[in-house]
């Protein structure tokens, strides 16, 4: 009980505990206060806020960008599976390897102000039902690592603060706030009880969705098309990228297991090729 408590007074607390030990510190991992009715106790799932991504390989995204005589169909295509652990907010006092002791106090700080990123298909269980993903630094691809890095760069260098304009403080501009979008998304620490180089990442599962394509980028077909984000969307159209966490395991929390395994599926996405309108008739006249 004593441990809950302490969790539930970790999860709602406001106040930072002050600058990170280091610039991999310096990205909220973005849990947020889920605020829970009791300690343990389980919250109501709804959507997540502003989570905009859809999946584009569902039958029904299919047939949104479809006509009778408009197809689109993928260009390149890449999947790739990860190993990774997964846990919930009620895990965060607990010790390795069946919770995040050592890295709650700071994730305690980098949780202000931040709004859950969402699960895998985007939902918020809330509280303590919130998931957690923890994953070796080196297990992650190369692409992903450096645009982590360049987040930290980018935060630390702005030194942004949002506050209410009042009493001398400055004011997020909409362009600041355009610019921290996709930000605080990964925190990056040094691994607990191992070498000074080993590092690991913990992210909510929905905040890999701002980054999908460079998951896959590496030994795909189409990497300068995959590492430029710009043409990343939600929407299913035109020369976009599209992607998806197609597949992920859950942990068997029975047998004290936290390990899990997720594939992500990207798209690049172009029109397919007209059928003239003589011809489907054709077609249809000799059948």
């Amino acid at each position: 009980m004593a441990s809950k408590l302490a969790t539930a007074f970790l999860l709602c607390s406001l106040s930072l505990l002050g600058s990170p030990a280091s610039a991999q510190e310096s990205i909220n991992v973005g849990f947020g206060n889920p605020k829970p009715e009791r300690p343990g106790g389980p919250g109501a799932a709804t959507a997540t806020k502003d989570f905009r991504w859809k999946d584009p390989f569902s039958p029904g995204a299919a047939a949104a960008a479809s006509s009778d005589m408009l197809l689109l169909k993928p260009s390149c295509s890449a999947t790739r599976s990860f190993q990774a652990h997964q846990y919930l907010l009620d895990d965060l006092n607990e010790a390795p390897p069946l919770g995040l002791g050592p890295y709650a106090d700071r994730l305690k700080a980098f949780s202000q102000g931040r709004e859950y990123p969402g699960s895998w298909d985007g939902v918020d269980p809330h509280g303590y039902d919130r998931n957690v993903v923890l994953m070796e630094w080196d297990d992650v691809p190369a692409a992903v690592r450096a645009w982590i890095d360049e987040q930290a760069k980018t935060k630390k260098k702005k030194g942004v603060k949002e506050e209410s304009g009042k009493g001398g403080k400055t004011k997020m501009t909409d362009k600041e706030k355009e610019d921290r979008s996709g930000k605080g998304l990964f925190a990056v620490y040094r691994k607990a009880r191992a070498p000074k180089d080993h590092k690991v990442v913990i992210f909510a599962p929905g905040a890999i969705y701002e980054t999908l394509p460079l998951w896959v980028v590496e030994g795909s077909d189409c990497e300068h098309t995959l590492r430029d984000l710009s043409k990343y969307t939600p929407e299913v159209v035109d020369g976009a990228v599209v992607g998806w966490v197609t597949e992920h395991t859950s942990p068997n929390r029975a047998k004290k297991e936290r390990e899990m395994q997720f594939t992500i599926r990207v798209e690049s996405l172009k029109l397919a090729e007209a059928v003239p309108e003589s011809s489907s008739s054709s077609v249809r006249d000799e059948l």
